[in-house]
C-alpha cells in the first residue's frame, strides 16, 4: 500500500510539472510549430538540392555506396577517382576512400617493399591533395588534411607533414580535428620520434620467399572465396516473388538384378558302417597259490 501511495504522488508531481511547463510554453506554441516546420522544410530541400534535382549526382552517391558491398572497393570507386576534373561531392569522397586505402596499404608495405610502398603513398598524397584544394566541406577537408599529414610523416618529410598539422589546427583550435593535429605536432617535435623516422627511412627491409604478401589488411590479400548456395530448397524464385514450380526429378535408373549362379549339388557323403565291436577279453588265468610251508613239531621234553 505504502510502495502504491508513494508512486501515485510521483505521478502526480511529474504531471503538476508537466502542466506548468505546458502553460509556460503556451504563448510561444505557434513560433514553435512554425520553427519545426522550417527546419523540416530546410532538410527536405536540401535534400532535394543533393540529389532529386540532379540525376546525375544522385547516380554518383550510388555508385559510391555500391562500392563498399565489393570486395575491391578501390576498383569499385575508379569511375570517380579517375574523373579528375570531377569535383563533385561524390567525387571527392571517393577520392579521399581511395586515398585511405592507400595510406593503409603503403603503410603495411614499408615493411618489406619499399618499392611498391612509395608508389602508394605517393598516390595517397596526390588524391589527399586534390580532395583539399577542391573541397568546400569543411570536414572532407580537414579529414583529407590529416590523411595527407600522415602520408607525408610516412615518408620522412617531417616538414611538410608539421606545415599540414598546422593548417588544421588554424582551421578551427577547438575542433577534433585540431586536438589530432596537435597530437601529430608533438609527436613530430620528440627528437626520438624524428630520430626513429629517419632510421626507418633508411632499411630496405625484404620479406623471406614464403612470407605472405602484405596489402590492405592482413588476412584480405585473396580474394573472398565464392558465395555459398543459399537459395530456398524446392525451386527459385520468379521476378515477381512467386516461387518457381518444382521440376520434377527423373528417378536415376536402378540397375538390373543379377541372376543368381546355378548352385552345383554338394556330392552325397556315404552313411558311416557302424564299427565292428571288438572281441571280449579272454578272462586271465588264476595266478599258482603256493602251499603254505608246514609247521615243525615241538620238540619233546626229555
Amino acid at each position: 500500500m505504502k510502495s502504491a501511495h508513494r508512486h501515485q504522488l510521483e505521478t502526480n508531481v511529474l504531471a503538476d510539472w508537466l502542466g506548468h511547463k505546458l502553460e509556460e510554453l503556451e504563448p510561444y506554441k505557434n513560433a514553435i510549430a512554425i520553427g519545426f516546420f522550417a527546419l523540416m522544410g530546410i532538410a527536405l530541400v536540401t535534400v532535394f538540392a543533393m540529389s532529386g534535382n540532379d540525376p546525375a549526382a544522385a547516380q554518383q552517391w550510388s555508385t559510391f555506396y555500391s562500392a563498399f558491398a565489393t570486395p575491391d572497393t578501390a576498383s569499385a570507386l575508379a569511375t570517380l577517382v579517375d574523373k579528375k576534373d570531377d569535383n563533385s561531392p561524390a567525387a571527392l569522397w571517393a577520392r579521399k576512400v581511395v586515398a585511405d586505402q592507400d595510406l593503409a596499404s603503403g603503410c603495411n608495405l614499408l615493411f618489406g617493399n619499399r618499392k611498391e610502398a612509395f608508389e602508394k603513398l605517393e598516390r595517397a598524397e596526390t588524391l589527399y591533395s586534390s580532395v583539399v584544394a577542391a573541397s568546400q566541406h569543411p570536414i572532407l577537408t580537414n579529414t583529407a588534411r590529416l590523411g595527407l599529414a600522415r602520408t607525408l610523416e610516412s615518408m620522412d618529410r617531417i616538414q611538410d607533414a608539421r606545415k599540414t598539422y598546422e593548417e588544421v589546427i588554424a582551421s578551427g583550435k577547438d575542433s577534433a580535428f585540431a586536438k589530432i593535429a596537435e597530437e601529430g605536432i608533438r609527436r613530430l617535435d620528440d627528437p626520438r620520434e624524428v630520430a626513429a623516422l629517419a632510421w626507418f627511412a633508411e632499411q630496405t627491409p625484404a620479406l623471406p620467399a614464403n612470407h605472405p604478401p602484405l596489402g590492405n589488411f592482413p588476412g584480405l590479400n585473396s580474394p573472398l572465396p565464392d558465395r555459398p548456395d543459399l537459395s530456398f530448397p524446392g525451386g527459385a524464385f520468379n521476378g515477381d516473388g512467386t516461387v518457381k514450380p518444382e521440376t520434377p526429378q527423373t528417378p536415376a535408373p536402378q540397375p538390373e538384378p543379377e541372376a543368381p549362379a546355378p548352385s552345383t549339388p554338394a556330392p552325397s557323403t556315404p552313411a558311416e558302417v557302424p564299427a565292428t565291436p571288438a572281441p571280449a577279453e579272454a578272462p586271465a588265468a588264476p595266478a599258482p597259490v603256493e602251499p603254505a610251508p608246514a609247521t615243525p613239531p615241538p620238540a619233546e621234553n626229555k
